[in-house]
């Protein structure tokens, strides 16, 4: 091949590429729109990947607790039990199939979200366990984007990790609250029909939520569960489906975990988003 024939195949494969989203992207909600459409006909599917083996690892002993949960929970937010799948042990290449298998899957077409929950081991860089190996979890990540997975574009897609992301324990500061002086703090933190063309970030639409902050440990009672998974499920049971959007569980989650504590550390569940507009999972007109 010549040489000077590179930029210019680079040129017609973006094309390509950039043609396949504007076929692709869902254009139900409008630019302008400030919330998610989550009246499709079906809400979503749910796979769990609930590693409890892993190779040279301890036994993740609870976590079937998390799982039994999730299922408990889930349906509260419009998910249908048939739609919640559990992947038990896999290896890493099972859940890579596992998620390909996606892209074949017809009924995402009229899906209002995707959600895929991880349990496992973890370490430093977000690398995760498989019953054979680690990955990491923007690898899998990347089998989400509009080009990997079209009929999800512009949808979406949430990613609930239970993980140690590193060995830092969290032993937590005291604070004092003095007189009336108030030491909360708040955080704050678009497609429907269109005619034209137009060009939508590769990855955009994303929720990342992690169960502690990085390069700390996660806890898990052998008993009962882990913290964070037990907790985010206390916060969807107790929400309501109109008032509260993504955002507001995934901070009442936060302030829970905050306040478990126990075995002499202290545990904070973090996220990050790539959410182009507010979620609720009521139908939103």
């Amino acid at each position: 091949m010549n040489p000077t024939q590179l930029p210019e195949i680079e040129t017609v494969v973006a094309d390509l590429k950039r043609k396949r989203i504007d076929d692709i992207l869902p254009t139900s909600n409008g630019l302008k729109s400030t919330t998610y459409a989550m009246n499709g006909t079906k809400r979503g599917k749910v796979l769990i990947f609930n590693q409890v083996e892993c190779a040279g690892e301890s036994p993740r002993r609870g976590s079937d607790e998390d799982v039994k949960k999730l299922f408990e929970t889930l349906p509260k937010l419009g998910f249908l039990q048939r739609d919640i799948k559990e992947c038990k042990n896999y290896t890493k290449d099972q859940i890579y199939e596992e998620v390909s298998k996606l892209d074949d899957d017809k009924e995402l077409n009229d899906a209002d979200c995707l959600m895929v929950v991880i349990l496992t081991h973890g370490r430093q860089g977000d690398a995760l366990m498989a019953s054979d190996q680690f990955y990491h979890l923007y690898d899998l990540i990347d089998q989400f984007t509009p080009l990997a997975l079209p009929s999800m574009a512009g949808k979406p897609k949430i990613f609930i990790v239970q993980a140690c992301r590193g060995e830092t324990k969290d032993l937590g500061v005291d604070l004092y609250v003095v007189n009336n002086h108030d030491l909360s703090c708040t955080q704050e933190d678009n497609l429907g029909s269109q005619t034209h063309k137009f060009t939508y970030p590769e990855y955009a639409d994303l929720l990342i939520m992690m169960s502690s902050h990085y390069d700390h440990v996660s806890y898990r009672s052998i008993d009962r569960g882990s913290w964070f998974i037990q907790h985010l499920c206390s916060v969807i049971e107790r929400c309501d489906r109109k008032m509260h959007s993504i955002f507001d569980i995934v901070i009442k989650t936060n302030n829970a975990v905050s306040k478990q504590g126990g075995c002499g550390s202290q545990q904070i569940s973090s996220f990050y988003s790539t959410l182009t507009r507010q979620m609720f999972f009521d139908v939103q007109n």
